[in-house]
């Protein structure tokens, strides 16, 4: 007869086994990851679960062909990309992050729905690996010895917008296709930023290409050395980017494979790219020390950013240089992709095929790591289907003043990659002088009272921090210059060097951002607000207002000296391509940024007085558009673009 009692005891001991094994596991769950473990459920759970979705063809239909974006002249393989990435991994700590029980929960809603857009690839990409890759860093940030080797200041930033000024300017017509329309920041790309305290610096960028646009199949396929010129033009459109913004690397993904490009400093006509394929390059191990190798997409990542934190300074001079030098696209990703049919898309490339080796990770080296997949067979049905086209490089437009590292080709004559190469010898004996620069980080603005007595003839202001450089070393008091020909010896300055005596000082208003712009021969500081040539138009018209507001320079607006069409661009991210400027006295402080007092409200009040009795009706009054000026005790009034002028009261003043 069995024993219930014995029986009874053995259920609830073999129960309170279940339930103590069901708490270690729960704790297991629960606790924070080390760094290794982070790596794996990541993968794990965003990667392996990832699921696109194909798509009828919708959106893509009327998308205009605009024109005028960078291609390089070759494409080959990265092969030192693997090596470095491993000795970058190498140096990575241990640390605590989120818990394998966060982690199964949000790969499960992360991946509840099939990746059909741009957004639902940048939403994946966010949160399943950039979000991690900051926490890594931000942990990196924290151990000294980390953040020296890497230079990692306070840690990174993602971001994701366009260029200010033109998208201003875009939202009130769709059909311009000027250059600086070209070369913003679109909604598939996001930049990365090095935090720096208060500054922060774009080091590296990313282009989400959804894979119903851009198929694995397809990036297998198309990614074979090539010469760009005389063979195929691909989509990429992050090569722009970072001939542009003067970026070392960059990346391109469909949320299953990785595309690392490098464009190298002295070479930019050629692209280096390495392809990355986490789920193979993971699965096809089961052996644990995957985890010792950068294969995932956050530890991918990541290696890159370390990476990029070395990068190369390239300057307004390479960008202007290299940028007039290449080949253009007459075309682009999403207009050439439009133009295919649907059934052709969703076929499978000849020679798309590509295996990693069976053999374990524990039986690779670093030097036998692949750098790139395997070419496929040459063979011309081999290449990605494509109608992309380059056009050969011209003269830019708006330059018009002689440029010694510019050489255009004849027309219709192709440039090779040597060619660039030799354009950009002489810019590395300009670095030097160029690095120099950064010293106007610490100069001082010119009074008011200094620029206004430049303005209209006077003596120069013993008050003013600059005053000894206007003097020459003199005892005079007088100006040795006038305004005009400040304005015609800082062009000259700005179209030989754009990069020395001319630091914008961040942000950006919606029709301008600020520079601080030195002349280097006489020593005035000032402010030139730069602007595109999509917003010039309307900008201009500060011109003419100033002109009838020259009563009120120097107690109601700032005292304005002219303007300047440069002969160079300036690339400014996320602002456009500056090709003009309004150059006058530094205005003050922001008026939001001060404890409003009664002094402050009728100082406000009493410019806006001043210019409405010149004729002139601001209409966009708000308190970015005024400035405290300590120096006259005044609130100063600027952006004119959009006011209105009383002609019957500036008629009688003019």
């Amino acid at each position: 007869m069995p024993d219930y009692k014995v029986l009874y005891l053995k259920g609830q001991a073999e129960e309170r086994q279940r339930q103590a094994e069901r708490a270690d596991q729960e704790r297991e769950r629960s606790r924070q990851t080390t760094f290794a473990e982070l790596i794996q459920y990541c993968h794990d759970n965003f990667s392996r679960s990832l699921r696109a979705k194909l798509l009828p063809r919708s959106i893509t239909e009327r998308i205009p062909a605009p024109t005028g974006k960078c291609c390089p002249w070759k494409l080959l393989p990265w092969t030192e990309c693997e090596s470095r990435q491993h000795e970058i991994y190498r140096s990575s700590a241990p640390h605590l992050f989120s818990a394998r029980r966060e982690l199964e929960w949000f790969g499960r809603r992360l991946n509840s729905r099939a990746i059909s857009t741009e957004r639902d690839l940048e939403r994946q990409q966010r949160f399943a690996v950039e979000d991690f890759v900051y926490d890594i860093i931000h942990e990196l940030c924290s151990i000294p010895a980390a953040r020296e080797e890497f230079r990692l200041g306070d840690g990174i930033r993602f971001e994701n917008h366009a260029n200010a000024l033109d998208q201003v300017q875009a939202n009130k017509s769709q059909t311009d296709q000027s250059l600086e329309f070209q070369h913003s920041f679109q909604p598939d790309q996001s930049c990365i930023h090095r935090v720096d305290g208060n500054r922060n610096t774009l080091f590296t960028a990313v282009e989400y290409k959804p894979p119903h646009k851009l198929s694995v199949e397809n990036i297998r396929a198309g990614l074979r050395p090539m010469k760009f010129w005389e063979e195929v033009v691909r989509p990429d459109s992050a090569y722009d980017v970072m001939i542009y913004d003067g970026l070392e690397y960059s990346y391109l993904t469909n949320g299953f494979v990785l595309v690392f490009l490098w464009v190298p400093y002295d070479a930019p006509g050629t692209l280096y790219y390495h392809l990355c394929e986490p789920n193979i390059e993971v699965d096809q191990e089961d052996n644990p020390e995957f985890l010792l190798q950068p294969l995932t997409a956050i530890a991918r990542v990541l290696c890159l950013c370390l990476m990029a934190f070395h990068s190369e300074h390239r300057n307004q001079g390479w960008r202007n240089t290299v940028e007039h030098e290449l080949p253009k696209l007459k075309t682009s990703f999403d207009h050439t992709l439009s133009q295919i049919p649907i059934s052709e898309l969703r076929q499978t490339p000849p020679d798309s095929e590509y295996a990693v080796s069976e053999r374990s990770i524990s039986e690779r080296t670093v030097s036998d790591l692949p750098s790139s997949p395997p070419s496929p067979r040459a063979s011309n049905t081999s290449r990605m289907v494509t109608r992309s086209s380059c056009a050969p490089p011209k003269s830019k437009p708006h330059d018009d003043s002689p440029d010694p590292d510019a050489n255009p080709a004849p027309r219709g004559k192709k440039r090779g990659s040597s060619e660039v190469t030799s354009s950009l010898s002489s810019l590395s004996a300009k670095d030097s002088a160029r690095k120099a620069g950064s010293e106007q980080r610490t100069t001082q603005f010119c009074t008011q009272k200094c620029l206004r007595t430049l303005q209209r003839g006077g003596q120069l202001d013993d008050n003013c921090p600059n005053v000894m450089l206007h003097r020459q070393g003199s005892n005079i008091n007088e100006h040795l210059i006038n305004a005009a020909t400040l304005i015609q010896q800082l062009k000259q300055q700005l179209d030989t060097d754009i990069d020395s005596n001319c630091t914008p000082l961040g942000g950006c208003g919606a029709s301008g951002a600020p520079f601080k712009v030195t002349c280097a021969a006489y020593g005035y500081t000032m402010i030139g607000k730069g602007t595109t040539s999509r917003l010039w138009g309307e900008d201009s018209r500060e011109i003419e207002v100033y002109n009838v507001l020259r009563r009120a320079q120097g107690s109601a607006v700032p005292v304005f000296l002219g303007a300047i069409d440069l002969a160079k661009s300036y690339f400014l991210h996320g602002a456009g391509v500056i090709r003009h400027m309004l150059i006058m006295a530094w205005a003050g402080e922001l008026i939001h940024k001060l404890e409003h007092d009664r002094t402050i409200a009728r100082e406000i009040a009493r410019s806006e007085k001043e210019i409405l009795s010149i004729g002139v009706l601001h209409q966009d009054l708000r308190s970015d558009n005024i400035l405290w000026n300590a120096e006259l005790g005044r609130a100063l009034i600027i952006d004119f673009h959009c006011s209105v002028l009383n002609y019957e009261k500036t008629g009688e003043i003019t």
